[in-house]
């Protein structure tokens, strides 16, 4: 048996108030016009929206058909058009092209391994260890630039 207690209700209120009013602002739509087209009363949106109410599947979906939308909808982090409309597309893809999907994007939006942090390699060990010589070294055989953050530090070594 699942058990909430009540912050988790009170954070699942919120955000349905949230979602609510994302779809009447996306409508352009009132609260009053709301109210007007679904039969709820401005207060009892106003409370749903600010997350106070405690809703009804019934005004749910009063809710949802006067923004003529599903109240799956309403329910579903819809209220962000694009990414529901690339996890469609992408729920249509084989894994091959998801593959490709995912090349492309990461390529076009600076998400590429060789931007990321798979090439980055941290030396950590006491001072006079060989960190910068071997750090040197693998950054040649690499063909990659080197950088020794030790000599932008501005740590003191403490006195004898």
């Amino acid at each position: 048996m699942l058990v909430s207690n009540d912050h988790d209700s009170r954070a699942t209120i919120a955000e349905l108030g949230a979602r609510v009013r994302a779809w009447r602002a996306r409508r352009g739509m009132t609260r009053k016009q709301l109210a007007s087209d679904s039969g709820l009363s401005e207060r009892f949106l106003a409370d749903v929206e600010g997350g106070k109410g405690n809703v009804s599947i019934n005004s749910l979906e009063a809710t949802a058909r006067a923004l003529n939308i599903t109240i799956l909808d309403l329910m579903q982090d819809a209220a962000r058009p694009a990414p529901a409309r690339l996890h469609n597309l992408l729920g249509r893809l084989e894994d091959a092209q998801l593959d490709q999907a995912y090349s492309l994007l990461a390529a076009t939006f600076g998400l590429s391994d060789a931007q990321g942090r798979e090439q980055r390699i941290a030396l950590v060990g006491l001072r006079g260890a060989g960190k910068t010589t071997l750090g040197e070294q693998l950054a040649a055989q690499r063909g990659i630039p080197s950088s020794n953050s030790t000599a932008r530090s501005s740590a003191k070594p403490a006195p004898a």
